[in-house]
């Protein structure tokens, strides 16, 4: 079985520990101070935009993912029941699945913050902190 050593010594006695691992647990400090606050604003502004999208009714009842009380089962549900609907009624069906998880890496940042200005009426310093998010 293999022990953890800690790469970072942690001691009572501070004059003991050499100045750079001093440095060290300052930075590592900071450094997860700073990634909370940085997950927490995210947070915050996920809340925000999507109470801001719910009320607003701007999302279609045919998004599944990333929505409270909604899950991919309901996306699948409702496929199953267009095509059951579809072969009661003779109706030819064909399906098409896509995999669009990288898609968000591809748009254009640009297009995306003057579509939240223009059709979503987001403006001013929220439409700011996307700019620079």
């Amino acid at each position: 079985m293999d022990t953890w050593t800690p790469i970072i010594p942690v001691s009572d006695d501070c004059e003991s520990v050499p100045r750079s691992t001093q440095l060290r647990e300052q930075f590592v400090f900071e450094f997860v101070h700073l990634i909370t606050f940085v997950c927490f604003f995210g947070y915050i502004l996920y809340d925000r935009l999507y109470h801001y999208v719910e009320c607003k009714g701007m999302l279609s009842k045919h998004q599944y993912g990333f929505r409270a009380k909604v899950s991919t089962e309901f996306a699948i549900y409702d496929i199953v029941e267009c095509i059951l609907e579809n072969l009661d009624q003779k109706i030819p069906t064909c399906a098409v699945f896509l995999d669009l998880s990288k898609a968000f890496d591809t748009v254009d940042h640009s297009v995306l913050l003057w579509k939240l200005e223009h059709y979503y009426g987001i403006r001013g310093l929220p439409l700011q902190l996307f700019e620079n998010y």
